[in-house]
C-alpha cells in the first residue's frame, strides 16, 4: 500500500491512501459505501475538501432496495464469492479511472455492524492494500 497521505479521527474511516508524490490538501477524494444515504457520515468532511477544491466522488455499491434487514440474502460460500469478486473488480476499474488521493470507506465494524457496510469496507480495503492501479 502506498504511504498515508490522509485519515480521518471518524471511526467508519478507515483507507485512506494517496500518491506518494502529492503535496498539500488532497485533490481528488473517492467515498465508497454501502448505501445511498451512507455519505451522511461524512458529509461534512466531503464537503470541505470539496471547498478547497478536490474533487469528491461518491460511489453506492448497492441501491438499498432491500433495506437493512434481512442482510442482502446472498448465502456464504461461491455466491457471496462472486458477489464480492464482482464488487472487487468495479471499484478497482473506478480506482483506475479517478486515481484518488484518498478513499474513504466503513472500517471493519461496517460502522454500527450492518453486513452491508461491513462487506463494502472489507473489499474496498482489500482493492487498496492489494495495489489497484490508482489505490
Amino acid at each position: 500500500m502506498r504511504p498515508l497521505r490522509a485519515a480521518c479521527a471518524l471511526l467508519l474511516v478507515t483507507v485512506a491512501c494517496a500518491r506518494a508524490t502529492v503535496e498539500g490538501p488532497p485533490k481528488t477524494v473517492l467515498a465508497v459505501f454501502a448505501h445511498p444515504d451512507d455519505e451522511v457520515f461524512v458529509g461534512p468532511l466531503l464537503a470541505h475538501y470539496a471547498r478547497q477544491g478536490a474533487k469528491v466522488h461518491l460511489a453506492i455499491v448497492t441501491d438499498g432496495e432491500k433495506g437493512t434487514s434481512p442482510h442482502a440474502g446472498i448465502p456464504a460460500g461461491p455466491e457471496l464469492a462472486s458477489v464480492r469478486a464482482e464488487v472487487a473488480q468495479e471499484i478497482g476499474k473506478l480506482m483506475a479511472r479517478l486515481r484518488p488521493d484518498v478513499v474513504i470507506t466503513w472500517g471493519p465494524d461496517g460502522g454500527y455492524g450492518h453486513p452491508d457496510h461491513r462487506l463494502v469496507g472489507d473489499v474496498v480495503t482489500q482493492v487498496v492494500q492489494a495495489g489497484a492501479e490508482g489505490a
